[in-house]
């Protein structure tokens, strides 16, 4: 059994290639699955898109498994009153919270005991216009200003991920005020936060974090901790697999 302490966060993430590339590998994927998710897959046509479900359902499936001792194939999933995933499950003994995030190429899955959690990835060589993302109702004055400063794409991946991670701790979305919610990022990475002043919560509650994996993607995470400080550790480049049938 996988063990995960109060307050820790674990980040686990699959690069698609490691998968797609071994035959083997794909049948097991596809072994952890439920017949939904398997008639969901048959629906995706494009082979990106195709890698990409089967890994995300793999991945969650074969870890969470590992911290449940409940078989892949037996996990149940619902979303909670504002359309977070969480596991239909009532005996695990502890507060289990998971979020997945994926882009082209990769899926990454956290996974946390006694904190709510949101995770996001980007690649960094994402086409985009800069000038044409930075929408009002996201980033605020000081941030548009930061983002266009210096090395604006990369930039830009750093509050954009952040903020992408928080909402989808909250179970809101992009929308939701993010310009009023303000980040920091120093040149060495600490990362500085700020509630909207008419919020009733202290963002002390609230703890970030950014890696750059594989030297190819950037990845935010946010935790609002239930009690105590969250705990994070470093990423874990796994591949889902699971003897179960085999």
């Amino acid at each position: 059994m996988q063990q995960i302490e109060r307050g820790e966060v674990h980040l686990w993430y699959c690069l698609a290639e490691d998968v797609v590339s071994q035959p083997k590998l794909i049948a097991a994927c596809q072994r952890l699955l439920s017949q939904e998710e398997l008639d969901g897959l048959a629906r995706r046509r494009r082979p990106e898109v195709w890698a990409e479900f089967l890994v995300t359902r793999a991945l969650v499936r074969a870890t969470l498994s590992a911290y449940t001792t409940i078989p892949p194939s037996a996990l149940r999933f619902s979303t909670d009153c504002r359309g977070r995933p969480q596991l239909d499950h009532r005996d695990l003994g502890m507060p289990l919270d998971f979020n997945i995030s994926h882009t082209t190429g990769i899926v990454v899955l956290a996974v946390a005991n006694a904190s709510t959690i949101g995770v996001d990835v980007e690649p960094l060589d994402r086409d985009l216009n800069v000038i044409e993302f930075l929408d009002a109702k996201i980033f605020n004055n000081a941030e548009r200003r930061w983002i266009l400063q210096e090395d604006g794409r990369r930039r830009f991946l750093h509050l954009w991920t952040l903020k992408e991670a928080w909402a989808k701790a909250r179970g809101y979305g992009l929308s939701d005020r993010l310009c009023d919610a303000h980040f920091e990022v120093s040149d060495e990475g600490a990362i500085k936060f700020q509630f909207p002043v008419d919020w009733n919560e202290s963002p002390l509650r609230w703890v970030f974090d950014q890696y750059v994996i594989e030297r190819r993607f950037m990845l935010a995470l946010a935790a609002r901790c239930l009690s105590g400080t969250a705990i994070f550790c470093k990423p874990l480049r796994t591949i889902p697999f699971c003897a179960e049938n085999s």
